[in-house]
C-alpha cells in the first residue's frame, strides 16, 4: 500500500511538493541556530562518527559490482536517474572545451556522483573524475574503486599535481565547511573554466549555522552544518566571470540550490 502511494506521489505530485513532503517525512534534520562553527562542532557528534565510511563501502560495492544502479549517502538505488541540471552545467563545460571534461569533485565519497551519471559521461572523448576527500576515504577509493577515469586525492594540491582539472564540483559539501567562502576565493584564484555548486542549503538572507541530524535509516551522525550566504557566495562567484541563474533538482528539500560559474 505504502509503495503504491509512493508511485502515485511521483507521478502526480510536483517537484515542489515532492521535495516539501520527503522534508517532513523523516529525512535529514537542522536543529538550532549557533553563534559560531565551534559550537555546532561541540553539539554534533561529527563526520567520523559510527561506521559511515562502511557503510558507503559497502554501497558503492553494491554498485561497481553490478548489483545497484548507484548509491548516494550509502543508499543503493536500483533505476537510473539523472541529475540533469549537474549534467547540462558539465556538458556545456565539455562543449566549451572541445568534449574535454575533467573535473575535480572536492567532498565526493567513493565517487557516487560520477558512478550514477557515467553513462551519460562515458560518450565524452575526454573525461576524468577526481575526487577530494578525508584520507580514509581516499585510501579505500584507492585500494577499491580506482579506474581509468575514477580516482582519489587528499588535497587539491595533490590532484593539480597529477591531472589538469577544467571543472570544480562542490556537491552538498560546502555547507560542511568551516569556511567555504575562502575555499571558493582560493579555487577562484586556480581560474578553473567552470566551477559548479549543487545540492547546497541557502539561507533566506545572512546564513545560518546548524546542525544536521542523519536520519537512523541511513547512518546514525550529526553534522555542524549552515545554510549559506546567497549573496556572498554571487559576489565571489561572479567577479570577472558568467554567474548562470540558480537551480534546484527534484530530489532535494526546496531551500536547496545549485549554480555555475563560467570563466
Amino acid at each position: 500500500m505504502h509503495a503504491t502511494i509512493k508511485l502515485l506521489a511521483k507521478d502526480l505530485l510536483p517537484p515542489f511538493l515532492q521535495r516539501c513532503l520527503r522534508e517532513l517525512g523523516g529525512g535529514n534534520k537542522w536543529k538550532g541556530d549557533y553563534p559560531d562553527w565551534a559550537s555546532a562542532i561541540a553539539a554534533s557528534s561529527g563526520y567520523d562518527a559510527g561506521d559511515i565510511l562502511e557503510r558507503v563501502r559497502a554501497a558503492a560495492r553494491s554498485v561497481r559490482d553490478g548489483k545497484a544502479m548507484w548509491e548516494r549517502d550509502s543508499v543503493c538505488f536500483h533505476h537510473e536517474e539523472y541529475n540533469w541540471q549537474l549534467i547540462a552545467c558539465l556538458m556545456t563545460v565539455a562543449a566549451r572545451s572541445g568534449g574535454k571534461l575533467h573535473l575535480l569533485d572536492f567532498g565526493g565519497a567513493l565517487g557516487s556522483t560520477y558512478m550514477q551519471h557515467r553513462k551519460l559521461l562515458s560518450a565524452l572523448p575526454e573525461c576524468s573524475w577526481s575526487v577530494v576527500e578525508q584520507p580514509h576515504f581516499v585510501s579505500c577509493g584507492k585500494k577499491e574503486f580506482c579506474t581509468d577515469v575514477l580516482d582519489f586525492f587528499e588535497s587539491i594540491e595533490e590532484c593539480l599535481d597529477h591531472r589538469a582539472i577544467n571543472v570544480f564540483l562542490f556537491s552538498s559539501v560546502l555547507q560542511y565547511l568551516e569556511d567555504p567562502y575562502d575555499l571558493l576565493g582560493k579555487v577562484l584564484k586556480l581560474s578553473p573554466d567552470a566551477i559548479v555548486i549543487d545540492r547546497t542549503p541557502f539561507a533566506n538572507t545572512g546564513e545560518r549555522i546548524t546542525v544536521q541530524y542523519v536520519p537512523k535509516s541511513i547512518y546514525p551522525a550529526s553534522y555542524p552544518c549552515r545554510f549559506l550566504d546567497t549573496r556572498q557566495i554571487e559576489i565571489i562567484l561572479a567577479e570577472h566571470r558568467i554567474l548562470t541563474p540558480w537551480f534546484n533538482n527534484n530530489f532535494d528539500p526546496p531551500y536547496c540550490h545549485g549554480v555555475m560559474s563560467l570563466l
